[in-house]
């Protein structure tokens, strides 16, 4: 696993360099430090490389804001994942350069992962479940991740229409097997989730809530004890409009409160380093 880490001057970027440090523990994995001429230059660099223990493939420094940088090395194609922390943007400086995660959520091809706090491990992930196909790449990923820190998942699939055989979410929520038995194309990917959890013996479990889907997600994580959130942000066509997010997507990377990894494709996941093994760089 080839990962991108972008660091800048802000506090916050520790928490990319702790979140790309603590995947090295358990994929081998090659991280590539980038930051602006802006920032700080190779000295910032020389000084994140004290904040991690993993070895560092690579330093580039490069001239440009923070979103231009990362596209622009994020072309290259090598990378599976680029780890960065929010900017912390508010007010004036916001609604001129707007949300920084959103801006490079936006203009890549790589999955992201949005650092919002230090972890030692993952515990409970959480990731999100629609009718659509692609959700089961969502699923593998959280399968992967949690399999390799000993972590479980909830998948949530958020209700906007209770099938006719049930009187409501209640006794979908009771009866969970009889809905996903049924032909509704949901109940079906569901299924598909449960199997494929099972197939990495990953503790899951499926979680119904009915409402606005991006609410009810950042509820589910905020009452739920949940510090990963998985969400897919397909591509779905060539150029940038196949890159596009939708609503819900473009929400949570802008407000989801715990750390978010944005799903554009599968990575090409090594030997999973087992969390008994105690191995670590």
């Amino acid at each position: 696993m080839h990962l991108l880490v972008f660091v800048d001057e802000l506090p916050t970027a520790g928490q990319a360099l702790a979140l790309a440090d603590l995947l090295a523990t358990r994929f081998p994995a090659q991280i590539t430090l980038l930051t602006t001429e802006e920032a700080g230059g190779e000295a910032l660099l020389e000084q994140a490389t004290t904040h991690i223990t993993a070895p560092i493939q690579d330093r580039r420094v490069r001239p440009g804001s923070a979103e231009e940088v990362i596209a622009a090395e994020s072309k290259s194609g090598r990378y599976d994942l680029i780890v960065l922390a929010p900017a912390g943007r508010h007010g004036l400086d916001r609604l001129l350069r707007g949300s920084r995660v959103r801006n490079v959520v936006r203009s890549v091809a790589t999955s992201v992962l949005i650092a919002r706090q230090s972890l030692n491990t993952f515990r409970h992930v959480l990731v999100g479940a629609t009718g659509s196909a692609h959700s089961q790449v969502d699923v593998r990923v959280a399968a992967q991740l949690a399999r390799a820190f000993g972590a479980q998942v909830t998948v949530l699939h958020v209700v906007s229409q209770v099938p006719l055989i049930f009187t409501g979410l209640a006794e979908m929520r009771h009866d969970l097997d009889r809905f996903l038995a049924t032909d509704a194309l949901v109940a079906q990917q569901l299924k598909r989730a449960r199997e494929i959890l099972q197939e990495y013996e990953v503790p899951s479990r499926i979680e119904l809530r009915e409402g606005l889907v991006r609410d009810e997600i950042v509820d589910e994580v905020t009452e739920g004890g949940h510090d990963l959130l998985i969400v897919g942000a397909h591509v779905r066509g060539e150029g940038v409009a196949g890159l596009l997010l939708d609503d819900i997507a473009d929400h949570l990377v802008r407000e989801c409160p715990i750390s978010t990894y944005v799903v554009r494709t599968e990575p090409a996941w090594e030997m999973v380093r087992p969390p008994e093994s105690g191995l670590s760089h």
